[in-house]
């Protein structure tokens, strides 16, 4: 039987300044509600499309599929605001947004999913580009915690340099998930190999 591997294909995260400022509004979140599960620092990152479990030969077929998005530039985008799904009032997910260059990152979702969706990925009708930095435990009404994500709702946070993505695995312990770089492709802006 083949092993299978929990991965996901995403950009990290990776200037420490926006971080520390990330760390910050996860301390303001949690003083309000002990019940969150906070993302690591280290495992800060941007979701592209969730793969699931699959085998390391699939993988490997997905990465020789996207490898041909280099032909995108690299970019900087802009983290701002806080929100929530499914609503600020009943929060499950909390999330940063993207403002500057949103429409690259969705450009390069839609990228991704034109090379692999053959392999019958959903293609989510409207992509929300969005970092994730805690999820609620038990999700229930929590007032204090709707004033926090209504009030920092256009916070900025920060620049995201966009210069590759990645499939990352998935290890799940006790202490949390562990990512691990499997594959990288950088963006280069090669604009020859666009239409390959």
């Amino acid at each position: 039987m083949k092993k299978l591997v929990r991965s996901f294909i995403s950009i990290d995260l990776e200037e420490r300044e926006t971080v520390k400022k990330i760390i910050e509004v996860q301390r303001k979140l949690f003083s309000v509600a002990r019940d969150i599960k906070l993302v690591e620092p280290q495992n800060l990152h941007l979701t592209l499309v969730f793969l699931g479990e699959l085998s390391e030969e699939e993988i490997r077929s997905i990465y020789d599929s996207i490898r041909e998005i280099e032909f995108l530039s690299p970019f900087s985008a802009r983290l701002v605001g806080l929100g929530a799904f499914p609503s600020s009032n009943r929060p499950r997910v909390l999330w940063i947004g993207v403002g500057k260059n949103e429409e690259k990152i969705v450009e390069i979702y839609k990228e991704i999913i034109k090379r692999i969706n053959h392999r019958k990925f959903p293609d989510k009708e409207k992509f929300i580009a969005h970092l994730t930095i805690g999820r609620i435990r038990r999700p229930r009404r929590n007032i204090e915690l709707s004033e926090i994500l209504n009030s920092l709702g256009k916070l900025d946070i920060g620049e995201m340099e966009v210069n590759d993505v990645k499939i990352k695995k998935s290890t799940l312990t006790p202490k949390g998930p562990v990512y691990t770089t499997l594959f990288k492709v950088s963006l280069l802006g090669r604009e020859e190999k666009r239409n390959k």
